[in-house]
């Protein structure tokens, strides 16, 4: 069709259109929960910082409503948890996480498998997101996905402008998500964040 980029391989079914991603085409796992875009699987896991909420824009092209994630647990700890939220940025032109949206239930970190959970939240089309982590005291490690071409220009790191920031992070106790993101959040710089998968119900 003119006018729609195809890009291979975002789907284990073939070719989708950007329009459509990231959305459900079938019943099998791999169809059912999508990775975020611009994301690549990486084999190490990573262990999210404890006492911060840890933001990673997410870009969103087809919205709808979102009603599960997951996550790939690589190394699980004996009685830890993590929750997860999603956040608006403060408008077009200021990428500051603002308003909740979304947020899962504190949810075990205990096996190592990958872990599917509820989430509810309505996604627009073509919008900007921040996913945000918050884990418990011992945090378990999840496969992380590579972040390099995300990384909206915050500010360079250390003035090094081969690295910009690709994050926000803010202390905060483990709990609930606050509503709104906290002010004053720092920038950071990340090779990877967790491998974030999504299901949208329609």
């Amino acid at each position: 069709m003119p006018g729609v980029i195809v890009v291979p391989g975002l789907s284990s079914g073939g070719e989708l259109s950007l329009a459509d991603y990231p959305r459900q085409h079938g019943a099998g796992v791999l169809d059912v929960y999508y990775t975020a875009p611009f994301t690549a699987a990486n084999a190490s896991g990573i262990v999210p910082t404890t006492g911060q909420l840890r933001g990673f824009p997410v870009f969103i092209g087809k919205g709808g409503v979102l009603d599960g994630m997951g996550v790939d647990i690589t190394g699980s700890v004996p009685a830890t948890t993590f929750r997860v939220g999603i956040y608006k940025m403060t408008s077009d032109t200021n990428v500051y996480p603002n308003e909740l949206v979304g947020e899962s239930a504190a949810e075990n970190s205990t096996v190592t498998a990958f872990k599917t959970f509820a989430i509810a939240a309505t996604l627009e089309s073509n919008k900007w997101y921040w996913f945000v982590i918050n884990v418990s005291a011992t945090a378990a490690s999840f496969r992380g996905g590579n972040l390099v071409s995300r990384a909206l220009g915050i500010s360079p790191t250390g003035g090094n402008v081969l690295y910009f920031n690709n994050g926000i992070y803010v202390a905060q106790a483990y709990g609930a998500m606050p509503d709104p993101f906290p002010a004053g959040g720092t920038p950071f710089w990340s090779t990877k964040c967790p491998l974030i998968y999504w299901k949208f119900a329609a």
